[in-house]
């Protein structure tokens, strides 16, 4: 099964020779939310604009780790971010 619905996130350090392992937090909602069963596919960001498509090799209560299938292109974020900050005014003392 392909899990398209979720991206999940690990630190770029969890990227390791073909693998990434996953947090107890993101390994959680995999298994027991989503109900995930090894050999299930889903996809992974690691927050610096790159995607991969991973299969769930073994899954324990502390982590999970999963093999990278396919590396997606950089994926350019829908979102854009305007700071408005209102203009300092001066202490009167």
């Amino acid at each position: 099964m392909f899990i398209k619905t979720t991206y999940f996130y690990a630190i770029p350090e969890s990227f390791s020779k073909g693998k990434v392992f996953l947090d107890d937090n993101e390994t959680h909602h995999l298994v027991n939310v989503l109900r995930a069963k090894e050999g299930d596919e889903f996809l992974v960001t690691n927050g610096a604009g790159e995607l991969f498509r991973c299969r769930l090799s073994k899954w324990y209560k502390k982590g999970a780790v999963a093999e990278i299938v396919e590396k997606k292109e950089n994926i350019p974020s829908p979102l854009s971010l305007i700071h408005i900050s209102e203009p300092t005014r001066p202490l009167y003392i």
